[in-house]
Parts: structure tokens; C-alpha cells; sequence
């Protein structure tokens, strides 16, 4: 039941905004715009904003228009169902650099148009631009604000950067659409663009627990045997978040956890088994002793599976046609608090496994890991936990998190501040000998991971990976906005290139639609370093649209490339030498070859392009130093 309207108050209603004259690339401009003028009228004194659920639900019922103007008979019939007094409808358009939105006040009980509105400026300024419009509507429906309320209303923006606002409409259009994993690229472009977006990481939260609960319906329904019993076990045990404070377990209990966990992790459902997961933390404080051998609990839990069918040749059967090759330790998670948490990461940084800090690597973006793994360091030491230790290595519950943020620091960052700082104070605390070669061990492929890291970024060229999928999609589509067609040499690059791209696009999106976890971050990682290969050649001869190359002649590519060594560390590296030896036999051309390059301009097109390509993969394999742009 929506809350009563405080008495004197306007009850608003904010319709998307619709797009006029901008490309299609800003169709989710107007949800976003909508959500915006909401936040910043739902602040203000004397006003009253619809809810976005119900107004979302009754225009799909009447089928509204796009047509960005309410005639008086929809305005009237939206107004009966949402008890909105006035409706606030209008359109955007981006033209170049230029912003531009109008609005209308419609009262509902009559369809006259109050008020029109209008304001405009710079793309970079579009923050500015809605704060002037709103300060019209405000104007119009006899609102004053205090200076305390204006300066308020002119702080708040969910970011100023507007690609990032795009981004986040595009998601918010793609999910309403019902194409969750396109939403998901786009807030996590927003999120690339602008890490403080707070609307963009809350999106992408609440998504991400939608897709999981899709694909697990997905892969359930495929097998209708496995359906019914994870659906049965599911319905028959507690989840652990609804148990009483003062809770203790007992053997019957533990056994249907430890089942509960287990078919959670097998339906994919890994947000919701980390939050029982804790909460069963929390149940014991954080101190976890379930014996591995404990017999009364493991024949209990015997007792279950073979209950529910979930032992034996049928249910193998079945596992394999879902795709289900592995099966967490039931028992063994319980054995100890590292365990529990940790799982396989306590016996390597690199293996995936069943634990707490998994599911939670199988459920957030990639950007939440390393603050939910301190959390969690947190969360143990307030509980007097993190100084435990469990298992022969001798590191404690508190450095082996530590470790593990490390690792993912690594994979995802690289080499920088925060790792080194980590790092130090990981080597300056005491250890027994034992368990501080272990982490010196850990600390090597740490080091390992962020060099890996780092020649990743040097695949990429440094580029934004967002830079990096417009010109590959571009080059797959043969858009001559983006890319400089007319000249003869990127003419041939786009035809020659334009089914790689294709492929890449493709690659893409199956790599987005993979789970989060290691095996994404990994797999999209290989994606863009690809694309590198591709853009950087692209980018030099100047076949990126305002993006002035590097080299406008043969001979100025050649002059460059003669100047090529290699860094001291790669002379050795066979690989190296070999690709440096292959630039210059391709430089080596017969004075014949040369003097009709000019004549045949796919050949000198495609002399070029192998001259940069291998430039390139010896940037990849970092046997020379990345250009400066």
C-alpha cells in the first residue's frame, strides 16, 4: 500500500524521457534522465514522486506511446491509477557536444499542459543542464527552496562523467528489455567509466542476483530429475539466515545444513549460499570444529542423500548431463573455520573451491572482491578469530585473507600501491619458520599473477577496455563513423580485418555471459588483450576516426620500427629475438617492392599491417617498451 501524501503536498508522477534527436546508442538516456529528476523532486519539500515500480507497471498495461506527449484521456487514465496529480513527461537530444532536454507539466485531472521547460549546454555539462530544468519545473509548481535545499539539490548527481550515465540507462533500458546479460555490460561500462557511481554498483548488485537466479532456473529445468530433488532438499531445510539468535546446532541439523550448502552450490546459487554461509558464522562465532570423522553427523548426512536420490549411478547421470563434474566437501567444510571460509584457497591461492569466499567470487562483480574479502578480515577479527590457525601450514585465518585479496589484487590490478603496501605488512609481522616459507611461497605467485597482469595491460595497449570494444564492433559493422574508410590503406584493414572482428564480438559475449568468478575475469581479460593486437595497428595508421596516426608513409613506419631494440631482460628470451628478427626481414623489401607501393595500395597496406602486428606481439611479450601516445 503506497504511504499517504502529506497534506498540501503534489503527488508527481516522472515519465522516461524519450529520445529526439540522438543516435540510437542514447535510447536508455530517458529511464536514466527519469531516475535522475526523481531523485532530485523527490528531495524537495512540498512534493510527492510515484513510486517507479508502480508507474512502470501501469504504463506496460496501457500500452503507453513513445510519442512523448500525453493526450488529456491517458494523462486522466494514469492519474486514476497512480493518484498522481501531475505527470512529467518530455525528451532529450544529443547533438555533438551539445545537451539538450525539455519537459511539459501535465495536470492529470484536466490534461492541460502547465508548463513547457527547457535547458541546454555541453555534453560534459549535463549535470548542470538538469539542475537548470528542474529549477524551472520547480518555479512553475510554486516551490521554493531554501538555500540550504538548493545547495543541496545542485550537489547531488549519481556522476558527472556522462558516458557513465549512458552506460547506466543503457542497463536500465537492456534489463527492462529483458536482456540481462547486455544490462550487465553496460553497468559494469558504467562502472569502468566512473568507480563512485553508487546507482551503477547498486544496478549491477541487484542484476547480478537476478542473472544467477535465471541461469540456475535454466540449467535446473534442463534436468527435470535434479530439478525435484535440489527443489525438494531446498523446500525441506531451513535456511540458515531465518535460524534464532542463540541457535545451536545439533547432528541432525549440521547434516542438513551440510546438504543444504551442497545443493546450493550445485544450483549455482552463490549469493544466497554465501549469506546463509555467514550467517552460519555467525551462528558460531566464527569458531567452526565439526569434526571430519564425526560419525553421528556424517551417517546423518549419509542418511539424507540417500533420501533425496542424491547418491549413486542415477544421480552421477544426471550431474553429468548438468554439467555438475564437481561436488563441494559436505563434511569437510565444517571441519574447521579456514575451511569453511577458504575451502581450497587455503591449500592454493589459484584453486578454486566450495567455500564462503568462492561463493561470494561467483556472485559480486569483479570490482566488489577485494573489498568484500576485507570485510570478511574484518568480520573474523571482530569475532577474535583472525589470529587461528587451522591445518598444518601454520598462517593464520587473518593472513590467509590477506593472501587471498593479494592474489585477486593481482589478477584483476596488478602491481601497485595497495598490493605493496599489503605486501609489507604481510613480510613484517612474526612467524614460526614453517609458516613463514609458506608465505614466501604465496608471495612469489602473488608476484607472479601481477606480472601476468602487467602483460596483459601491455596487451591491451593501456587502452580503456571500452575504447577497445567500439572499435572492434565498429571494425565487425564497417562504421565509417568511427573508423576513417576513405583512405585506401584502412579501407583494406577494415575488409581484411572485419570477420576477425566478427569473431571477437561474438567471443565477447560469450565470455560476459560466462558466471562471475576467476574464469570471466580471466577469460575477458585474453578477450581485450586480443583486441590490442588489433586497434593498436589500427590506431598508428591513422584508421581510428580523430585519432591522428602515428606513421602517414612507409617510410616514416620504417624509420620507427629500424629504431626498435629490445629491453635488456628480453635479449635472452628466444621469442623475442625471433620476432624481432621476423620485423626485419618484413622491413628488408626489394627496392622494386618499394618503389610501387604507392601504385598498390594493398600491398602497402598489407606490408604495414605486418610490420605493426608483429611490433605489437613483441609490446605483448614485452620485449620492448610500450610507445607513448
Amino acid at each position: 500500500m503506497a504511504a499517504a501524501t502529506p497534506a498540501g503536498a503534489t503527488t508527481v508522477a516522472v515519465l522516461p524521457l524519450t529520445r529526439g534527436a540522438a543516435s540510437e546508442e542514447y535510447d536508455g538516456l530517458g529511464q536514466a534522465l527519469a531516475g535522475m529528476l526523481i531523485s532530485d523532486l523527490s528531495a524537495t519539500p512540498g512534493l510527492v514522486m510515484v513510486e517507479r515500480d508502480r508507474l512502470d507497471a501501469l504504463l506496460s498495461e496501457i500500452a503507453l506511446s513513445d510519442q512523448g506527449f500525453l493526450d488529456p484521456a491517458t494523462a486522466q487514465q494514469l492519474g486514476r491509477g497512480l493518484g498522481a496529480e501531475v505527470i512529467l513527461t518530455g525528451s532529450y537530444s544529443v547533438v555533438a557536444d551539445r545537451f539538450l532536454l525539455d519537459a511539459r507539466l501535465v495536470r492529470v485531472e484536466s490534461g492541460e499542459i502547465l508548463d513547457a521547460a527547457d535547458a541546454q549546454g555541453s555534453v560534459t555539462d549535463f549535470v548542470a543542464v538538469e539542475k537548470l530544468l528542474v529549477e524551472e519545473l520547480l518555479d512553475e509548481l510554486d516551490v521554493t527552496l531554501s538555500l540550504g535545499d538548493r545547495r543541496r539539490l545542485m550537489l547531488q548527481a549519481p556522476t558527472e562523467d556522462f558516458a557513465a550515465f549512458a552506460s547506466w540507462g543503457e542497463g536500465l533500458a537492456r534489463r527492462q528489455q529483458g536482456d540481462l546479460d547486455a544490462a550487465r555490460a553496460a553497468f559494469e561500462r558504467a562502472l569502468a567509466r566512473d568507480p563512485r557511481f553508487a546507482e551503477a554498483r547498486a544496478a549491477l548488485a541487484e542484476l547480478q542476483g537476478l542473472i544467477e537466479a535465471a541461469r540456475a532456473e535454466q540449467r535446473l529445468v534442463a534436468d527435470a530429475w535434479l530439478d525435484s530433488r535440489f527443489r525438494a532438499v531446498l523446500d525441506a531445510t531451513v535456511d540458515e539466515r531465518l535460524r534464532p539468535a542463540g541457535f545451536v546446532h545439533d547432528a541432525d541439523s549440521l547434516a542438513a545444513f551440510a546438504l543444504r550448502q551442497s545443493v546450493l552450490h550445485d544450483a549455482g546459487l552463490h549469493c544466497r549460499r554465501a549469506a546463509e554461509l555467514e550467517a552460519f558464522l555467525d551462528h558460531v562465532g566464527w569458531d567452526v570444529s565439526v569434526p571430519d570423522a564425526s560419525p553421528t553427523v556424517g551417517h546423518r548426512l549419509h542418511a539424507l542423500r540417500a533420501a533425496y536420490e542424491l547418491d549413486g549411478r542415477d544421480c552421477f547421470a544426471a550431474r553429468q548431463r548438468a554439467g555438475l563434474t564437481d561436488r563441494p566437501a559436505d563434511l569437510g567444510l565444517l571441519s574447521s573455520t579456514t575451511e569453511l571460509v577458504l575451502h581450497q584457497r587455503s591449500r592454493s591461492l589459484g584453486r578454486e573451491g566450495a567455500g564462503l569466499v568462492d561463493s561470494l567470487l561467483r556472485c559480486l562483480p569483479e570490482p566488489r572482491w577485494e573489498p568484500e574479502i576485507e570485510r570478511l578480515a574484518a568480520r573474523a577479527a571482530a569475532a577474535g578469530q583472525s589470529r587461528r590457525v587451522d591445518g598444518p601450514i601454520g598462517l593464520t585465518l587473518g593472513d590467509q585473507l590477506d593472501l587471498v585479496w593479494a592474489w585477486l589484487h593481482a589478477r584483476r590490478v596488478g602491481a601497485d600501491d595497495a598490493l605493496t603496501a599489503r605486501t609489507r605488512a604481510l613480510l613484517e609481522a612474526e612467524r614460526a619458520p614453517m609458516a613463514q616459507d609458506m608465505l614466501m611461497a604465496r608471495l612469489d605467485a602473488i608476484a607472479r599473477e601481477a606480472d601476468l597482469t602487467a602483460a596483459y595491460e601491455a596487451g591491451r595497449l593501456g587502452q580503456d577496455p571500452a575504447e577497445l570494444e567500439a572499435v572492434m564492433r565498429a571494425l565487425a559493422d564497417g562504421d565509417p563513423d568511427v573508423l576513417a574508410l576513405d583512405d585506401p590503406t584502412c579501407a583494406w584493414a577494415a575488409t581484411t580485418m572485419s570477420g576477425t572482428a566478427r569473431g571477437w564480438v561474438t567471443g565477447l559475449s560469450q565470455d560476459r555471459a560466462q558466471p562471475p568468478g576467476e574464469p570471466r575475469l580471466q577469460a575477458l581479460r585474453r578477450r581485450f588483450q586480443s583486441a590490442g593486437m588489433v586497434y593498436g595497428p589500427l590506431r598508428d595508421l591513422g584508421c581510428i576516426a580523430d585519432t591522428p596516426g602515428r606513421f602517414s608513409s612507409w617510410d616514416e613506419l620504417t624509420a620507427a620500427m629500424e629504431r626498435v631494440t629490445l629491453l635488456a631482460e628480453a635479449e635472452e628470451r628466444e621469442l623475442c629475438v625471433q620476432l624481432q628478427a621476423t620485423l626485419e626481414r618484413t622491413l628488408e623489401q626489394p627496392p622494386a617492392t618499394i618503389a610501387s607501393l604507392d601504385r598498390v595500395p594493398e600491398l602497402k597496406a598489407s606490408l604495414s599491417w605486418g610490420v605493426l602486428t608483429t611490433w605489437y606481439a613483441m609490446v605483448t611479450q614485452r620485449c620492448v617498451a610500450l610507445p607513448r601516445r
